[in-house]
């Protein structure tokens, strides 16, 4: 698990980035609270499959069958002087 990566353990990884699962996540982990009074946020970002998706239909699921499309998502992750206050961004598409 993300949770269990050293510079996470330790507070000095504010992100923790992985891929390769069916579905893309975005699950906040901490937040660790900075001298100035703000806080430093913990995300841990899964970008999911590059490759094509098989979901079962939800309406009459017995006798129909999967529906597939291509998955993708980015994300990009600044430097404090890069993107203003903002420290990532997650694109996600998908090509039917």
């Amino acid at each position: 698990m993300p949770f269990a990566e050293p510079k996470v353990r330790s507070g000095e990884a504010s992100f923790v980035l992985y891929g390769h699962t069916h579905d893309y996540l975005m699950i906040p982990m901490d937040q660790t609270p900075l001298p100035d009074g703000s806080n430093q946020d913990k995300i841990y970002f899964n970008t999911g499959t590059w490759r094509k998706t098989w979901n079962r239909v939800k309406f009459d699921p017995a006798n129909r069958e999967f529906v597939g499309w291509h998955v993708l998502t980015y994300v990009a992750i600044f430097k404090p002087s890069e993107n203003g206050p903002y420290n990532f961004e997650v694109w996600n598409a998908a090509l039917g």
